[in-house]
């Protein structure tokens, strides 16, 4: 389903002497299969465009369509917020996972199997899923939320500061998994993030919001040469990459649009043996 977003404007409590314009006129298409980071410093505007994407808010002006229809709480869109704890509220992990199933009225031996399967896919144990959510660590707490939004199987996959308080190897674990599902079903992705070692490393395509716009529009690279704007912007760019440029300095044939250490490494490399 492709996402297509026409002249979208937000403004929350509009009319009072307390409005505040959130989202200014945004144009943006996303297509089928597209693996999308979203990038802003804080408010920049990009919880309330996604929020949009479910029909949670709802345009003060403008469009926002989902496979050709206007986006509402029933579409095929799945998002994982940063705060896991907004998403389990059921006596146990394995209700949590099973309540939009049966919501949607399954009968009780299609959604064991579905929730077998989801959770198998994300290493919950059945130990775990008689536990109530609140007894478990925050990584934990992230893949049952994760398990949630998955079951329903959605076409658009929107993730909210995935790696916000996981350790490095849980985040890794839940990349893997996030991966293995953008190859194997086509889905859309759709990743919002301060850490920019993330987005570089798993998205194709980069959009940068600042005060309710989009600001830049492109591939990783196009959008992690412009290191000026960003600092402009107050958005954080990976080390590597202002070492690089101040290196290209000194060496002016040296490349310097890499932006992790093993990139930086390669490239080194190859000037030192010329």
């Amino acid at each position: 389903m492709a996402i297509q977003i026409d002249k979208l404007t937000h403004i929350y409590m509009k009319g009072t002497a307390f409005e505040k314009k959130a989202l200014d006129n945004i144009s943006l298409t996303i297509e089928d299969g597209e693996f999308v980071g979203i990038i802003g410093h804080t408010g920049s505007g990009k919880s309330t465009l996604i929020q949009h994407l479910k029909g949670i808010l709802k345009p003060t002006f403008g469009s926002v369509c989902i496979g050709g229809k206007e986006a509402n709480v029933k579409n095929n869109v799945g998002i994982l917020f940063q705060n896991p704890e907004h998403q389990l509220f059921e006596d146990t992990v394995y209700e949590d996972i099973a309540y939009g199933l049966k919501n949607n009225g399954m009968d009780k031996e299609l959604i064991d199997t579905k929730v077998g399967k989801i959770a198998n896919l994300l290493g919950i144990s059945d130990k775990i899923l008689e536990k109530s959510p609140f007894e478990l660590s925050w990584g934990e707490k992230k893949l049952v939320a994760m398990a949630g939004v998955l079951v329903l199987e959605p076409e658009i996959l929107v993730l909210d500061e995935l790696s916000a308080g996981l350790d490095a190897k849980t985040r890794e674990a839940i990349f893997k998994i996030i991966q293995k599902l953008f190859k194997s079903n086509n889905i859309t992705i759709i990743l919002i993030s301060h850490c920019m070692k993330d987005v570089i490393k798993f998205v194709d395509r980069v959009i940068v919001m600042d005060q309710g716009k989009i600001k830049m529009d492109g591939t990783v690279k196009e959008i992690f040469n412009c290191i000026e704007e960003f600092k402009s912007m107050g958005i954080d760019v990976p080390e590597i990459a202002y070492f690089m440029k101040e290196l290209k300095g000194i060496i002016p044939d040296l490349k310097y649009n890499v932006f992790t250490v093993a990139e930086a490494k390669e490239e080194i490399k190859k000037f030192l043996k010329r």
